[in-house]
């Protein structure tokens, strides 16, 4: 049984491995274009 916070550590890093920076700032500009207006 591993603590949460370990536990956490490794999923934030496999979603972020998977979801490059460029790219998951693109999609959230075009989906809420009216927040940044």
């Amino acid at each position: 049984p591993q603590p949460p916070s370990l536990r956490l550590l490794p999923n934030d890093n496999d979603k972020r491995r998977k979801r490059p920076p460029g790219r998951g700032k693109e999609p959230s500009f075009i989906r809420s274009p009216e927040k940044i207006l």
